[in-house]
């Protein structure tokens, strides 16, 4: 079954991958940039990241900007040579993060540019902020 094959490469990834140094976010509207190289290698992901509750990018590929505008929502904006319009983005809760909470990803209703992406965090239709891992494939 190619499913736990490719969450078992995944996991492996993700123990190789050194951190990044983190900078907390000053206020939740604060907005963190990022150099374009942001410390994974990810051979079949043009654009991935782990991003922890506050909103800090942990360890990216592609990502230059990240913000929590509120609890449990994140903008994420990744490198210009991805089209959001163009593409299908993935999001999942990291298992730190509260039992039973979801991860929803899309495309924000009226997008600043062609490479915004929002997710979403919480439980039971309640927002609350946690950590997860954000992918385009």
């Amino acid at each position: 079954m190619s499913v736990p094959r490719t969450a078992t490469r995944l996991k492996q990834h993700e123990v190789s991958c050194r951190p990044s140094s983190q900078q907390p976010l000053a206020a939740h509207l604060t907005r963190q940039e990022f150099s374009m190289s942001n410390n994974v290698t990810a051979p079949y992901a043009r654009a991935a990241a782990h991003i922890n509750a506050g909103g800090n990018l942990v360890r990216g590929k592609n990502i230059t900007s990240v913000s929590r505008p509120e609890t449990g929502k994140y903008i994420i904006t990744v490198a210009t040579t991805i089209k959001a319009s163009e593409s299908v983005v993935l999001a999942s809760i990291d298992r730190s993060g509260a039992w039973g909470t979801e991860a929803l990803a899309g495309i924000p209703g009226n997008p600043p540019d062609d490479h915004t992406f929002i997710v979403w965090t919480g439980k039971d239709g309640g927002a609350s902020n946690q950590p997860f891992h954000f992918m385009v494939p």
